[in-house]
C-alpha cells in the first residue's frame, strides 16, 4: 500500500528573481501552479520532504518564505475559484468539493 496523499497548498515570497526562478521550476515538477506564487498538488510526505529539502538550498531564510498549507484528509476539502483557474490538478472545475 502506497503512503497516504496530502492536498498541500503552496505560497511563496521570494524576492530574489534568479531564486524565485529556481523555485518555480521545481515547483513545477511536482506541482500545478495555480497563480505566480502559488502551488497546489496531492502528493505524499516523501514528496513533501523533497520539495523543502530542495527550497531550502535555494532559499534565503532571511529574505524569502515558503509556505505550506497540509491538509491531513481528503475530504470535505472546498476550493473555489473566481476568474481563470489556470492549470488545477482538480479538473478544469471553477468550483471543487473533495468528499
Amino acid at each position: 500500500m502506497g503512503q497516504k496523499k496530502y492536498y498541500i497548498l503552496f505560497c511563496y515570497d521570494i524576492s530574489n528573481n534568479n531564486k524565485r526562478n529556481k523555485i518555480y521550476r521545481m515547483m513545477k515538477k511536482y506541482t500545478f501552479p495555480v497563480q505566480k506564487s502559488v502551488f497546489e498538488a496531492v502528493i505524499d510526505d516523501k514528496i513533501v520532504g523533497q520539495i523543502i529539502y530542495k527550497a531550502s538550498k535555494i532559499l534565503d531564510y532571511r529574505t524569502d518564505s515558503l509556505r505550506l498549507y497540509k491538509f491531513q484528509n481528503l475530504t470535505n476539502i472546498s476550493i473555489q475559484n473566481l476568474g481563470i483557474d489556470k492549470n488545477s490538478p482538480f479538473e478544469n472545475d471553477s468550483n471543487v468539493i473533495i468528499k
